[in-house]
């Protein structure tokens, strides 16, 4: 089986790198920027993987990356931004489509947008195949599924020890946004992740005079 990485040299991108290699699987990594992608291989002992490079707002290189592929596991959040985009190329490619997502509004959008296609190209997506979702998810089925009626159900899910990474503080907290566009902002159920369009604002990554900035769905630093 060719498993395609993307994202594979950020930090959840290189777990999976070594679990894919313990396992005696050499994946093909895919990202945006070829020199971490080489890091990444050599972190991993994966030395002679394949790298492939393609930027998350590529379409056709995105597809060109996972062609012969059999499945593509995402690990490029924030999914709020990447996830139609890699999911979308992965069903042209003829992949399945695995990611890491907790982001509520990005699989929600994924089931709203593509559903269809991967079923017309005969593909699975599954997003959010991680521990803080899949857990409670099943939990939170379990629990509707004997109770008569429910209004509202939270869960929370706590990770440690360990923080957040750069892309992700970036959409976590995002800073002066002009009161006209606070009204854009949305907040997942779960997790309290800000989301908003395209309007460029100055990211809450604590990077001081190399802070980025949000642009629709790109950010300089990740």
């Amino acid at each position: 089986m060719k498993i395609t990485v993307y994202g594979a040299s950020g930090y959840q991108g290189r777990l999976v790198l070594a679990e894919l290699a313990r396992r005696g699987i050499e994946p093909i990594l895919a990202g945006r920027d070829p020199a971490r992608l080489t890091q990444a291989a050599e972190a991993t002992g994966l030395h002679g993987a394949q790298r492939r490079q393609a930027a998350a707002g590529d379409h056709r290189a995105l597809a060109r990356a996972f062609t012969g592929s059999d499945a593509v596991i995402n690990c490029a959040g924030p999914f709020t931004f990447t996830a139609r985009a890699v999911a979308a190329a992965a069903i042209d490619a003829g992949c399945h489509y695995v990611d890491t997502c907790g982001e509520q509004l990005a699989i929600k959008d994924l089931f709203d947008t593509l559903a269809s296609r991967a079923r017309g190209a005969g593909v699975s997506v599954v997003p959010a195949a991680t521990d803080g979702c899949v857990l409670l998810d099943l939990l939170a089925s379990l629990v509707a599924a004997r109770l008569d009626r429910i209004g509202e159900m939270r869960t929370v899910h706590l990770i440690g020890p360990g923080g957040a990474s750069r892309a992700a503080r970036c959409a976590r907290w995002p800073r002066r946004s002009r009161p006209s566009d606070r009204a854009a902002w949305s907040t997942t159920a779960a997790s309290g992740v800000l989301h908003r369009p395209a309007a460029a604002v100055r990211c809450g990554c604590r990077g001081g005079r190399r802070c980025c900035r949000l642009r629709g769905s790109r950010c300089r630093r990740w």
